[in-house]
């Protein structure tokens, strides 16, 4: 993440108040070399959108805990040691904490979730063996170890054994008697790295021993008494002896750093880079910010705000290609300049690759330079006027507009002011219309009428005032798009009691034209006002009408839930049933089989008695009608059944009928006319859950010709368990001879069907190869 000067320099970076907002950024960095990249950002960097794609996953690596916090400028140190410098157990301890935490945030950094640093992360190649090395010898702290090397073992052990010693015989001395009337108190103290007593300067001659040191009121010396003089003077030998092992073993260990002072150069490149992702990850999420969209032709903020500001207006403002450039009019003190700057430093941020203060649907596009004229200050350095040091300001954004840089952002702060009105007003328009047709994206203040009137004669310039409260006599910092705004200079003279009369004159100065243009204005901004209104209402409505559409989606859907749910109960119930049926017709078939005489006529009635409880009543009910007359092959039907059978024989008020390949005893009352043969049932479409009326509607046949392969076996399939609910033996299915293609998938399909005992094709009487012959199992 480089970082480039974008054009207007350290003035672009005052004026738009970004240098203030990067030091709250560094503030946020947890190394100093990235507080000190931070502190050298400008926009737009190279590649803002790849500076972005790495900021997200910033943030993803800042959500698993990643940080920095500890290390050190390591390419620095490696560079100094490279040379031959001798890095102290501080720097060192430095070290090995960087390549700790590097190594830390790279198993965070998983390919996965951030691509990006994963792979610049992934292709340093870390010293491990550095690392290891100097923590064997130095403490996170920055002390050097006892173990660090067996003689500096040694020779602090001799040392703390030599400071036993010394602090066995001084608390002889402060415990003891003799002592007693020559301290001043019984206290140990240090003076120069050798431990001595306070005694009183009148028994000085009366304690053997050296005098280091004399309290400032000149009644106390500090006495090593002799008899720990020579222990002190050993320990002083061992710690000589102790420093030049420790610079050996620095001096080794700063030798390794510098031999892997290109490694850790690397290092220092990528953490900086990782720490200013993760400061401005920090502090965009401070200020409640958005990843904005980078590219495009429309600069769009939504509630932009200034991240300075305490409780700032949110902004809202769009210009694009083909209205470039936004007026913005209003009185003093309105927000005109915040609005400018707010707008500079969301493109500024985002051009860094880093959050806006602005909500989500903020756009930006890939601005090559931003340029800035906000501020009035003279350059006395430079002997320039205000008007000059605007001017001066401006010349680099006309010629970069004429040399055809795009996109370009212009923010200019009262245009064309410090010089005559007139003139000022004619150059600024002139301006405006150079920007607007080089395609330059321009925000514009300014408080000349005629730049008002210029949005209504050129489609690529817009208007924008910052609105204006005239009873509190307050701004209220909001920007409203599509109208113009007034200074309000005379209405707010005249309520905060200037002289009416002076008032009035200067009504009369400005003339008819002017007062009309402003009561145009005027007008305009209420009418527009009451426009908003209504939408802001339409809006509300909208937003309550879709909610009421939400909750009456959400009922619909718990109700088909509900719905479905309940279907599927009741089909579970509906096969439990049918396979209880379906064992029930079995077994009183097999009776019908079984018995003769009565207790076959009985076993019959108990089968017509079942299927007549699993058939549904009729479609319209009433009372059984009259017994039609009969005769034996008369074609009749069975009461609330549709399949039709024939009559048979004729015993009075009993008839034995025919159906589907049954004989049936019953009385004629339960009979009535077919008076034409049924209907072909339907064909084709899928298997919906069979009512019983359906079960009982069979023969022995079933003709599938003209269906489809799936078709043909959905009707087989439903016709072999109604064939076995009534009883049925044999059953025949003609499929038509043809290509074939349906008889050999009929063929395969039964051979593996359950309730097929065997099959076979038909005989040259019963259809040939067009029929098979199915024989059921019972």
């Amino acid at each position: 993440m480089t970082t480039t000067q974008g054009a207007g320099g350290d003035w672009l970076r005052n004026a738009l108040d970004l240098e203030r907002v990067l030091a709250r950024i560094r503030e946020q960095a947890e190394t100093p070399m990235g507080a000190d990249r931070v502190a050298a950002l400008a926009p737009p960097l190279p590649d803002p959108v790849s500076a972005q794609a790495l900021g997200r996953e910033a943030e993803t690596l800042l959500a698993l805990g990643a940080g920095l916090a500890g290390a050190v400028r390591v390419g620095r140190l490696a560079r100094r040691a490279a040379r031959g410098g001798v890095l102290d157990a501080g720097e060192l301890a430095g070290v090995a904490r960087t390549l700790a935490r590097t190594e830390t945030v790279r198993a965070k950094a998983e390919p996965g979730l951030t691509p990006g640093w994963a792979a610049r992360l992934g292709a340093l190649a870390l010293p491990g063996a550095l690392r290891e090395a100097v923590e064997r010898v130095v403490a996170p702290d920055g002390s050097v170890r006892d173990t660090a090397s067996p003689l500096l073992a040694d020779l602090r052990a001799r040392q703390r054994r030599l400071w036993e010693e010394i602090d066995g015989i001084l608390a002889g001395i402060l415990h003891s008697p003799h002592w007693a009337p020559y301290l001043q108190e019984p206290v140990v103290t240090e003076r120069a790295g050798r431990r001595v007593v306070p005694v009183k300067v009148g028994f000085r001659n009366k304690v053997a021993g050296i005098v280091h040191d004399q309290s400032a009121s000149g009644q106390t010396v500090f006495v090593e008494p002799m008899a720990v003089v020579d222990r002190h003077n050993r320990i002083a030998l061992l710690l000589r002896e102790e420093t030049a092992e420790i610079e050996r073993l620095l001096t080794e260990l700063s030798r390794a750093v510098g031999a892997e002072a290109p490694a850790l150069e690397a290092v220092e490149e990528v953490l900086a880079d990782l720490d200013v992702a993760l400061a401005g990850v920090r502090y965009g999420q401070g200020l409640d910010g958005r990843w904005p969209r980078l590219g495009g032709q429309r600069f769009l903020i939504r509630s932009g705000r200034h991240p300075l500001l305490q409780d700032p207006v949110p902004l809202d403002l769009a210009v694009e290609d083909r209205r470039p450039v936004l007026v913005i009019t209003g009185p003093n003190t309105g927000g005109k300049t915040v609005a400018l700057k707010t707008a500079g430093l969301v493109a500024a941020l985002a051009l860094l690759g880093m959050m806006v203060p602005a909500a989500e649907g903020t756009e930006v596009p890939l601005y090559t330079a931003i340029l800035a004229d906000i501020g009035d200050e003279q350059s006395l350095e430079q002997n320039l006027s205000t008007f000059a040091s605007h001017i001066a300001r401006l010349v680099p954004l006309v010629r970069l507009a004429d040399a055809g840089a795009r996109p370009l952002l212009a923010l200019i702060d009262e245009i064309g002011a410090g010089t005559d009105p007139d003139e000022g007003a004619a150059l600024a328009q002139a301006l405006v219309e150079r920007l607007a047709a080089a395609g330059v994206h321009t925000l514009v203040s300014t408080h000349f009428g005629r730049l008002k009137l210029l949005a209504y004669e050129d489609p690529r310039i817009q208007n924008a005032r910052v609105e204006f409260d005239r009873e509190t006599l307050a701004p209220t910092y909001r920007l409203v798009l599509g109208q113009p705004g007034s200074s309000h200079a005379l209405y707010i003279a005249a309520r905060l009691g200037l002289d009416a009369a002076l008032v009035q004159r200067a009504r009369e100065l400005i003339g008819e034209r002017g007062q009309a243009l402003e009561g145009a204005i005027e007008a305009v901004g209420t009418l527009t006002r009451r426009l908003e209104e209504t939408e802001r209402e339409l809006e509300a409505r909208r937003r309550d009408l879709e909610a009421e559409e939400a909750a009456l989606r959400a009922r619909i859907t718990r109700w088909e839930e509900r719905r479905q749910a309940e279907e599927e109960r009741l089909r579970v119930q509906w096969q439990a049933e049918l396979r209880r049926l379906r064992e029930e017709v079995r077994r009183l078939a097999a009776q019908v089989e079984a018995s003769e005489g009565k207790a076959r006529f009985q076993a019959l009635e108990e089968l017509r008695r079942t299927l007549r409880e699993a058939a549904p009543p009729p479609p319209v009910a009433g009372p059984p009608g009259p017994a039609p007359a009969l005769t034996v092959g008369v074609r009749v039907r069975i009461r609330g059944f549709e399949d039709p059978g024939v009559v048979q024989e004729l015993a009075g008020r009993t008839a034995t009928v025919e159906v589907g390949g049954m004989r049936i005893k019953l009385p004629v009352e339960e009979l009535e006319l077919a008076e034409a043969p049924a209907a072909a049932r339907p064909r084709g479409g899928g298997r919906t859950p069979a009512t019983a009326a359906r079960m009982a509607r069979v023969s022995p046949e079933e003709d599938v010709r003209g269906l489809t392969v799936d078709d043909a076996l959905a009707v087989v399939d439903k016709f072999l368990d109604n064939a076995l609910l009534l009883g049925l033996d044999t059953v025949r299915i003609i499929h038509g001879k043809g290509t074939g293609t349906l008889r050999r998938a009929l063929n395969a399909w039964l051979a593996h069907d359950p309730r097929v005992a065997e099959r076979r094709l038909g005989g040259p009487a019963e259809g040939g190869d067009g029929v098979t012959v199915v024989r059921l199992k019972g």
